[in-house]
C-alpha cells in the first residue's frame, strides 16, 4: 500500500484526523490477513471480489473497515468504485 498517496487521497474527502488514521490502520490489518498488497489486489477486479469476501469473515457485517479500506484504495487507483458484492459479476 502507497501511504502517503491513500493519505492524500482519502483526506480529500475525511478530514478527521482519527478516521484517517483508522483507514490506515486497517488498511495494513487487511493486507496482513490477505498477505497481500493492497497495489496487487486492485489490479484485478477477481482477486478484489475475492479479498472482500475473505475479509468478511474478519468482520462485523454491520461495520467493515478492513473491506472500506479496500474499497477506498480501490477507488483512488482505478478512479472508479468496485461494485457491492452482491452486484459484481465476473467478466
Amino acid at each position: 500500500m502507497n501511504i502517503s498517496e491513500f493519505e492524500y487521497f482519502i483526506r480529500k474527502t475525511i478530514h478527521s484526523e482519527k478516521s484517517i488514521e483508522s483507514r490506515i490502520s486497517k488498511g495494513k490489518k487487511a493486507e496482513a490477513i490477505l498477505n497481500m498488497s493492497f497495489d496487487e489486489i486492485v489490479k484485478d477486479d477477481n482477486t478484489m471480489f475475492n479479498s472482500l469476501q475473505k475479509l468478511h469473515k474478519f468482520e462485523n457485517p454491520k461495520h467493515t473497515p478492513m473491506q472500506n479500506s479496500l474499497r477506498h484504495y480501490y477507488k483512488m487507483v482505478n478512479n472508479k468504485e468496485f461494485p457491492r458484492k452482491k452486484n459484481y459479476t465476473n467478466n
